[in-house]
């Protein structure tokens, strides 16, 4: 019989992942850590994402789907959370799988000295094969001890990623967190902020166990829709509340968030459209906190330029994205 004492609840939101479900399945059915649980949520899928998980976990009692009608992905993460029996929480992508050994390995990690969050270095891989390391590491792991220090590993040297793959977490962190509906970008930065907020000992590593499909044409990669602009408003309410705490300095945190928001645009430029809305809010947030933007040394060089080129002029600043993007793919 499962209990919940060393179990570790996998949940796997999923939307029209059909293709990909199979790959994500059996990379957890095939643990070197038998003891898991997996909670496939499906977030009202129009292709044949459900009927293809059943076909992937056939009789394995250690998995179960759960649907809803689609309310994105951090909804399903939520119910996911709510069916979660496991001492432990991973959040794995439908299009992502992890390492044979990464329950493992990460099991012995957030063990070994009571931690409530292990955070991993991610592998990203593209349709053309190729894979790379991402999100800054160090030669060796580090342990931070108070919220403070997670704050500055988050913010200033960017060791913890704002998303949640590549995490394992303490499931009580989550139990009173509310997911937010219908915010397809942008939503693992307030989670994560929040459960390192909730933490007291978290771990860095600088190992990675975490398989990131690069997939250009998931919502995160994709032109501009009004989903862009409730992300910015996201991105400027979470940075508020985040200044309010006073953890950091505010430059290293206005920098982070001006960085994301700045997607926004990239977006419409790709898309070649110019929501006024969004422009004259986004324009209007990064010149309030230019000077302090201007002194965060965290924030690329080439990042300030862009920024500086949207408050000038918006539109000036689209059509110079949008010939990057056409010559570039990018």
């Amino acid at each position: 019989m499962i209990t919940n004492n060393d179990l570790i609840s996998i949940v796997v939101p999923v939307y029209n992942a059909q293709a990909y479900l199979e790959r994500c399945i059996c990379s957890i059915q095939k643990q070197t850590y038998s003891n898991w649980e997996l909670i496939i949520v499906d977030d009202g899928s129009t292709d044949d994402s459900v009927k293809e998980a059943y076909r992937c976990i056939k009789d394995d009692r250690r998995c179960i789907v759960v649907t809803q009608q689609n309310m994105g992905p951090d909804a399903a993460r939520g119910s996911g959370v709510k069916a979660a029996k496991g001492k432990y929480l991973m959040f794995v992508d439908a299009d992502d799988y992890i390492d044979e050994q990464a329950l493992e390995k990460m099991y012995e990690d957030i063990t070994a000295a009571d931690y409530d969050i292990v955070s991993y270095r991610i592998t990203r891989f593209n349709d053309d094969g190729k894979c790379w390391i991402t999100d800054a590491g160090g030669d060796t792991d580090m342990a931070c001890l108070s919220v403070e220090e997670s704050m500055r590993q988050f913010f200033v040297t960017r060791r913890i990623s704002g998303s949640y793959p590549g995490k394992l977490f303490k499931t009580s962190i989550y139990k009173d967190y509310p997911f937010k509906k219908d915010t397809l970008i942008g939503e693992d930065i307030s989670g994560i902020l929040y459960a390192l907020g909730c933490s007291g000992k978290v771990l860095v590593s600088n190992r990675a166990y975490y398989n990131y499909y690069w997939n250009t044409n998931s919502i995160s990669h994709s032109k501009y829709t009004k989903r862009h602009l409730y992300s910015l408003k996201n991105y400027i309410d979470v940075c508020k509340k985040q200044l309010a705490l006073g953890y950091l300095e505010q430059k290293a945190i206005v920098g982070y968030f001006a960085e994301f928001e700045m997607a926004v645009a990239t977006a419409m430029a790709r898309a070649n459209v110019f929501d006024k809305e969004a422009a004259c809010l986004l324009r209007g947030d990064i010149r309030s906190k230019w000077k302090l933007i201007r002194k965060n040394i965290s924030t690329p060089a080439y990042m300030k330029m862009s920024m500086l080129i949207f408050i000038v002029c918006p539109r000036v600043f689209l059509l110079l994205y949008r010939i990057l993007y056409l010559c570039t793919g990018r």
